[in-house]
């Protein structure tokens, strides 16, 4: 079977992570090791945002990042109703209310239109609007972001799936009050284990990201009910070797994308990703015509290429989403596009003949 994701490190590597593994275990600095902080440099260096802080998973990073904003309860949050359940979850453990804004139905991102109706509408009871970038694709980040300045509402993006993703050239991650970012082995930048990072060039911002990271800590004690969220050692070692390969391997994906849509024949449509905008593609997701012909080809497919829905349910079909948020429209677009979408195979170490492959099984069942 032709896998989603290649996890396993190439044999030429294979050695080199073992041997930080030992390295690790000799020097027994398994926690806030020398690593981390060179890490948080290498990000810094590499997005050229000022103040990054490394923590233990992505879901983390969002929880911390709504808390150091200093949002006032119960007020809301615009977000999208089409995305992975941390980042709406994020929002309930900080004591807000998402208040969700329909997608665009060609990028799969928050409508920047629909997001400004909605700031118009409820302006008193919006403190922050949480974007997605997703499947690696910058939402309008610069547009949102001279939004928020305009009506004095805090920017947050869930970058989760995509760290590198550019506008204009520049890191998507700068047009924002914080960004966040997940180190999950599957993400465009994994390790081998959980990770996350957040992104900011404020320091007020900085400095209590910091101090929630390590329980509430500041220079002579504890002043706040903070989080345990660290990023491990030896994860931080694994990154560091990563980051010095993912431009190659990001420019390995985009060669995929341009195989897949080069080889699939059929009315299958992939996400649009606008004049000027840099996708790091951590997820392949494509649209069928309909939810049969979705269902016919994950039917046919299946022990043959390895393929799943991102998502198949958009957050208020769960029940207690429902209950405790508001919705500003039907959110048509995101029902659709729920019901039609699967993501196909896509990672640097996919060969080309097998990419062909995958296409001419797609364009046989849809002939």
């Amino acid at each position: 079977m032709i896998s989603l994701f290649n996890l396993k490190p190439d044999t030429s590597e294979l050695r080199h992570y073992l041997n930080l593994y030992q390295k690790n275990l000799i020097r027994t600095d398994f926690i806030q090791g020398k690593e981390v902080k060179e890490l948080e440099k290498a990000l810094s260096d590499y997005t050229k945002i000022k103040y990054v802080q490394t923590c233990a998973n992505g879901t983390d990073a969002l929880v911390i990042a709504l808390k150091s904003l200093n949002l006032k309860k119960k007020t809301f949050v615009i977000t999208t109703p089409f995305s992975w359940i941390s980042t709406v979850n994020s929002i309930y453990n900080v004591g807000l209310i998402p208040l969700f804004v329909d997608i665009d139905p060609q990028t799969y991102n928050l409508d920047f239109n629909e997001i400004k109706k909605a700031l118009i509408k409820y302006k008193s009871k919006v403190s922050c609007i949480l974007s997605v970038d997703l499947f690696g694709c910058p939402n309008d980040n610069r547009e949102i972001y001279k939004l928020c300045k305009l009506y004095k509402t805090k920017f947050l993006i869930d970058g989760a799936q995509s760290f590198g993703s550019k506008i204009d050239n520049i890191f998507s991650f700068k047009f924002c009050d914080i960004a966040t970012s997940s180190f999950f082995p599957t993400k465009p930048l994994g390790c081998f284990g959980d990770g996350g990072a957040i992104f900011t060039n404020k320091k007020k911002y900085y400095s209590l990201i910091k101090s929630l990271c390590f329980n509430g800590k500041n220079q002579i004690g504890f002043d706040k009910v903070g989080y345990n969220s660290r990023l491990d050692t030896i994860q931080a070692s694994v990154l560091q070797k990563k980051l010095s390969k993912f431009e190659n391997n990001l420019n390995l994906r985009k060669k995929n994308i341009k195989i897949y849509k080069k080889n699939i024949k059929t009315n299958l449509k992939f996400q649009k990703i606008k004049k000027n905008y840099d996708s790091v593609f951590a997820v392949l997701s494509l649209l069928a015509p309909n939810s049969a012909k979705k269902n016919l080809i994950l039917k046919n497919i299946k022990n043959k290429i390895d393929c799943k829905i991102y998502y198949p349910k958009i957050f208020t079909d769960y029940k207690y989403i429902k209950k405790n948020s508001k919705s500003f429209s039907n959110l048509v677009n995101a029902k659709k596009i729920s019901r039609k979408i699967f993501s196909l195979p896509l990672h640097s170490n996919l060969k080309d003949f097998e990419i062909k492959k995958i296409c001419n099984e797609i364009n046989k069942i849809l002939k």
